[in-house]
């Protein structure tokens, strides 16, 4: 070719782009655009998140601490499963033998009100009883005054580490005269700020344990400046501590009583007998006027009240003194298990109040059958164990002998007929004289249920 002449078109060259590198630079472009709209997302988040105080930082930061701290701390304290499926595992490349499996148990922990919440799931061989034996360990570990445990649902526990009790102080309470709502009877407050109501339809009897001045009087004026309102409700008091009940710490409220008895067994025997005859007497007249044999069918009216007796230092009534006296106890004995065992369905709600509720100061025929318990201050387990039952053993640290000191008059140890466990309860302290002003106010309520209904011939126990 001669200089200068053209040459013509340069050949052009495509070379294919294979589409995996397409999708992977579109794939990269979109990760790009994501992770710039969430760190932008993350710092909005930063500036426009409510504030918190110092103090709810410290407490976030103290509970992931604790959270980071669990898998070490359960394995040490042997709160783990040793899958024996796989001991004699061998790996393909060797012929040694590897170590079984060591499981631990999750958690979640979440900040609470004054200190932590935590859910433990369960493993085989790692459930309430053996992480309950350890709460003492975790509490010294996490820095808490107590770790209480209770099973949430099944395969759930619940674990609550609290820095400071929230029951230590006092809480004096002005009653308002207002009845009963729904028939739940007020008890106090729990660990959680709660609110603890007791369903009184169907509820056997109550025990109330104690040694003196931890609040098992001050709880009795509470409940009955609570019934005292109702014109549905007549009480009957049975003070064994004093001669004349006038006397003692439920004079004041006996212008609502319609019965009343000092710590003579005679006198109380024959309180006792009325009651029981008032009771008998029930049966025949709740099936010719509400067609049922059950209280609680219809539940209380004026016509057929609610009677809670109040059994004040029960072992009076139920010792006898002297070998005269054998055989009148013998019968106050028999009357108050009948209360016990049949007042349920005929509308008799009895609660049994001494300071150690043991075999030789209430029989356990009438202990076993009332439905809820409460154990203020006691100084041994046995005296724990025969308020709520052998069950308290496995909660050591919830036991009512860490009650015994003033900071503690009020706080009861409660097992619920509704709920699993042991339950903390702070109850209120109410004076004599606004009990007596709710007593006095309500008077006119005061009837005797046994000029209700016609009573029939009953016979009482062979003398």
């Amino acid at each position: 070719m001669s200089p200068g002449a053209s040459a013509g078109p340069t050949p052009s060259f495509h070379v294919p782009v294979p589409a995996w590198v397409s999708v992977a630079t579109w794939l990269c472009l979109i990760s790009l655009v994501a992770l710039l709209i969430g760190m932008g997302y993350r710092r909005w988040r930063r500036n426009h998140r409510p504030k918190i105080s110092e103090a709810e930082a410290s407490m976030r930061r103290w509970v992931a601490w604790v959270a980071s701290r669990w898998p070490w701390e359960a394995q040490n304290l042997g709160l783990v499963l040793v899958d024996e499926t796989t001991r004699h595992r061998r790996p393909w490349w060797s012929n040694h033998v590897l170590p079984p499996v060591v499981c631990y148990p999750r958690a979640t922990f979440y900040p609470a009100a004054n200190g932590l919440r935590a859910y433990v799931q369960t493993l085989p061989g790692v459930g309430l009883d053996q992480v309950a034996k350890m709460a003492g360990h975790l509490a010294n570990a996490w820095g808490c005054i107590r770790v209480e445990v209770r099973q949430d649902r099944p395969g759930l526990l619940c674990l609550r580490g609290l820095l400071k009790d929230p029951l230590a102080a006092p809480w004096p309470v002005r009653p308002d005269g207002r009845p009963l709502a729904d028939w739940l009877l007020h008890v106090g407050v729990d660990d959680e700020g709660d609110m603890v109501l007791l369903p009184l339809a169907n509820l056997s009897g109550v025990t109330v344990a104690g040694v003196p001045g931890t609040g098992k009087t001050s709880l009795q004026r509470w409940w009955l400046c609570q019934l005292a309102p109702h014109p549905a409700v007549q009480i009957a008091v049975l003070d064994g501590k004093v001669s004349d009940p006038a006397d003692g710490d439920y004079g004041d409220l006996a212008g609502r009583c319609f019965a009343a008895a000092g710590d003579d067994p005679i006198q109380a025997n024959q309180t006792l007998q009325r009651l029981w005859e008032t009771m008998r007497s029930r049966s025949a007249w709740l099936r010719a006027n509400r067609g049922t044999s059950q209280f609680w069918d219809a539940g209380p009216s004026d016509d057929c009240p609610l009677v809670v007796v109040i059994v004040d230092e029960s072992h009076t009534y139920a010792t006898a003194a002297t070998k005269a006296q054998r055989e009148v106890c013998e019968s106050n004995i028999w009357y108050l298990t009948k209360l016990a065992k049949e007042g349920r369905s005929r509308g008799f709600l009895t609660v049994f109040v001494t300071q150690k509720q043991t075999a030789d100061a209430i029989p356990t025929a009438i202990r076993d059958v009332c439905q809820v318990g409460l154990a203020f201050g006691v100084r041994t387990m046995d005296g724990a164990v025969a308020a709520l039952g052998d069950d308290i053993r496995q909660y050591p640290e919830i036991a009512p002998t860490e009650l015994i000191g003033r900071q503690w008059t009020g706080v009861a140890v409660m097992r619920r007929p509704d709920c699993a466990g042991f339950h903390r309860v702070r109850t209120p302290y109410v004076s004599e004289p606004d009990a007596a002003l709710i007593a006095g106010q309500y008077a006119a309520f005061t009837r005797d249920p046994g000029s209700m209904a016609p009573l029939l011939s009953v016979e009482g126990p062979v003398r």
